[in-house]
């Protein structure tokens, strides 16, 4: 039923914890004469320029009801998040891993991006990589090759409470 209404789910578990399952399903509510309107879109900065992650996350956000602005690399991403607000930010952060981290840290001081919750894609996991970015800013660092569900999951771990409810 969630894949007909274009949703996904997923489970977070920790042993010994329990397990939390989550769904998201995109909803169109009606305005008060009737009318359809559409809820604001989660709007999502990627700044990936991969020719195989790319298309595979475009696809997913689409799916999702996301509105994704892509960016080729660093620089137009910190331009884009200087013109328009976003949401979430995804960046490739493959090496040089520097240029991710400046690059988020720009990104935080544009107006309305303080506090934007970032995730940094990167390669092979490398500890003193993830640790770089992490303490550069990033909130998140997801490993590649993306699965659709994981994406879908690193960014509502990372989005406020009240931005999940809608999303």
């Amino acid at each position: 039923v969630l894949a007909e209404m274009g949703g996904t789910i997923w489970v977070k578990s920790t042993p010994g914890n329990g397990s939390s399952f989550f769904f998201s399903v995109p909803l169109v509510a009606a305005d008060s004469d009737g009318a359809d309107s559409v809820e604001p879109r989660l709007r999502v900065l990627v700044a990936e320029k991969d020719e195989t992650a790319a298309p595979m996350i475009r696809d997913t956000l689409g799916e999702a009801g996301y509105d994704a602005h892509f960016a080729a690399h660093g620089r137009e991403a910190v331009s884009l998040s200087g013109r328009e607000r976003f949401d979430v930010v995804l960046f490739n952060a493959e090496k040089p891993v520097k240029n991710a981290c400046e690059a988020i840290k720009r990104i935080r001081e544009t107006a309305g991006h303080r506090n934007v919750p970032a995730i940094a894609l990167t390669g092979k996991s490398v500890e003193d990589d993830n640790e770089k970015l992490l303490a550069a800013g990033f909130d998140y660092c997801m490993e590649k090759p993306l699965r659709p569900l994981d994406l879908l999951h690193g960014i509502e771990l990372v989005l406020p409470e009240k931005q999940q409810q809608h999303h």
